[in-house]
């Protein structure tokens, strides 16, 4: 009974898990980093707790430029390398006033994959830092500026090399005249989605290699590969997996005692009943959980929480989507996430797959059975609505700390505060695509990421 019980709970805790790993995963297929230990990525000395500069008037990107233009001798670069730059994300933090600042290298209208610079800018104008992976001697590290191999023959080998078959044939369905030949490819029968390409430069070593960057999700949902080949040659020079997988290793770990469960059992079903009984019915709005900071059934019971929504990070409450009062659903979806379960493993909820609090939004009792010596199909509720409740605490918890629409965080509205939206988790409970554990696929902001709670 230990194991089952293992895999029972592992879905109703792990979500806390799962999204502080997301929250660090790159809101980008080529997030800035910022690397102290690159010897050409700052002007500043290892172990230096000072700012760069001191204050400076004016606008922070301007102070940039400026900066980087008049030390561009001290960074190993040239007016040519800095040519065309273009500024791939900047915002100011509400609560510092510290303005973040993106950019990325380009040679012929083609990004330099991972050529990136990222500046950290004070409220009074002060260089906090800078660090660059710029390319030195861009014209000459160059080994071709036109590609050999078409899209459709470097998806073909890129699919290749990551162990996939296609059963259809591979065609473009779209493509552009831009200097990057922005184009969109076919499945192939191996992608759960039409898969985008264009081209890019590649730094190995002192060379810049033009190549294709393609993107594929398999079918399993397990991978969403970036994945640079060569323009020349076809070899795979890069990949990137965007799903971050979880894992507890051994499950009997995180057993518990079958007495310990019913106790558990018990005391949470007491707990509901006394709340019950001395509110008459759970007020508005509620969510019968293992709330925060408990992390597992044995930190211990499920209590009732209401009205948990944080007034800044979630204003129109957990379930609003258009940015006023009243709820759009009733089901356990919202601005920040979409909690269902998959037990099919299709990545859609379909009908009664998302428990339904009601016109009062009362996601207690009845609705949530939990008896942890039973298969977890019995409670499937109880985790789907836990699932839904920390994907919204620790969105709350993390755009209190910066975490917010600009810093690409995932909403569906952004109630005009920046960023992109339309990008909620969809968060994916007793998922038939695996056991034990999960995974999380962050894409780029603005593209919806997916959680995969596993049995």
């Amino acid at each position: 009974m230990k194991k089952k019980v293992t895999l029972g709970f592992v879905v109703l805790c792990l979500a806390l898990i799962v999204s502080l790993t997301s929250t660090a995963a790159a809101r980008s297929t080529q997030m800035p980093t910022d690397n102290p230990e690159n010897p050409t990525s700052s002007v500043r000395h290892p172990g230096d707790i000072s700012f760069l500069t001191g204050p400076n008037a004016g606008d922070p990107l301007d102070i940039v430029q400026s900066y980087i233009y008049s030390h561009q001798a001290e960074m190993g670069l040239s007016a040519a390398d800095l040519a065309d730059v273009v500024i791939t994300d900047q915002y100011t933090d509400a609560d510092t006033a510290t303005t973040h600042i993106y950019m990325r290298q380009r040679y012929d209208g083609k990004e330099v994959f991972n050529g990136n610079l990222s500046a950290h800018v004070a409220k009074d104008g002060a260089i906090i830092n800078l660090y660059s992976d710029f390319v030195s001697n861009l014209a000459e590290a160059v080994n071709s500026r036109s590609a050999t191999l078409n899209a459709e023959q470097a998806a073909a080998a890129a699919i290749a090399a990551i162990g996939l078959s296609p059963d259809q044939p591979i065609t473009v369905l779209k493509a552009s005249d831009s200097a990057d030949s922005q184009t969109l490819l076919s499945d192939g029968g191996v992608s759960a989605m039409a898969i985008p390409g264009r081209l890019v430069y590649y730094q190995i070593e002192t060379e810049l290699r033009l190549a294709w960057e393609l993107q594929v999700e398999t079918l399993d949902a397990q991978h969403y590969w970036v994945l640079l080949v060569d323009a020349v040659n076809d070899d795979l020079l890069h990949q990137i997996d965007l799903v971050v997988h979880d894992h507890f290793g051994e499950v009997d770990n995180h057993a518990i005692s079958e007495g310990a469960i019913s106790g558990v059992h018990e005391e949470t079903r007491a707990n509901a009943t006394a709340s019950a009984q001395s509110q008459n019915a759970s007020p508005p709005n509620s969510y019968e959980v293992f709330a925060m900071p408990s992390e597992y059934p044995d930190d211990g019971p499920r209590v009732i929480i209401s009205n948990p929504a944080h007034a800044i990070a979630s204003p129109f409450g957990w379930h609003d989507t258009n940015g006023a009062a009243g709820p759009e659903f009733t089901l356990t979806r919202g601005n920040n996430v979409s909690a269902y379960q998959d037990q099919d493993n299709d990545g859609n909820p379909e009908p009664g797959e998302q428990p339904d609090g009601g016109a009062t939004l009362d996601f207690t009792g009845a609705l949530v059975p939990l008896d942890l010596t039973q298969d977890p199909l019995s409670y499937v509720n109880a985790a789907i609505v836990n699932l839904f409740y920390w994907n919204n605490i620790v969105h709350d918890v993390f755009y209190v700390h910066g975490f917010d629409e600009v810093s690409g965080n995932f909403q569906v509205n952004n109630y005009g505060r920046g960023g992109l939206g339309n990008d909620d988790v969809r968060a994916e409970g007793q998922d038939g695509g695996g056991t034990n554990n999960a995974n999380f696929l962050t894409p780029a902001d603005g593209s919806r990421p997916r959680m995969q709670m596993y049995l």
